[in-house]
């Protein structure tokens, strides 16, 4: 799924419920820290899943165009392509759902930077997007259920 990219060590987000502007402490970020080797870089870099800064009104404006038919879709993170090495859950976002939202955004990241920027229209739908794959992975490794974005 993706070639070269190895996990070295990774935390959870966790998610309380939380809510509020910025930097709530309830929350705590999760990162995945990785080893690209298939990038011909060899390089190690951490992801980081930020979980107190956005709310349910900043995800209700994530723009989900990479998708061909368009929504209504219950967006519960997002990563931005032009700084994957950082991606989004929503701050009220509770427990297990919050890391399926973690892992789902980390493949996302993770594809964005081997393959470039998601351009739009580059999906059909959320089933083919690159963090559908990794939660898939995921969840048949460890029989958790899928609740990401």
């Amino acid at each position: 799924m993706f070639p070269g990219t190895v996990l070295l060590d990774a935390t959870p987000s966790i998610g309380t419920g939380a809510t509020g502007n910025t930097g709530n402490p309830e929350n705590v970020n999760g990162t995945a820290t990785l080893a690209f080797t298939g990038l011909g870089i060899g390089t190690t870099g951490t992801i980081t899943n930020d979980i107190q800064s956005k709310g349910q009104l900043d995800m209700m404006q994530v723009n989900t165009a990479a998708y061909v038919n368009q929504g209504p879709y219950d967006v519960a993170g997002y990563t931005d392509s032009a700084n994957p090495w950082t991606n989004y859950t929503e701050n009220g976002t509770i427990g297990q759902a919050a890391v399926a939202t973690q892992i789902w955004e980390l493949g996302n990241s993770i594809d964005n930077i081997e393959n470039g920027p998601t351009t739009r229209g580059q999906y059909q739908d959320p089933s083919q997007d690159p963090g559908h794959a990794l939660s898939d992975c995921y969840s048949n490794a460890t029989g958790a259920s899928q609740s990401g974005s």
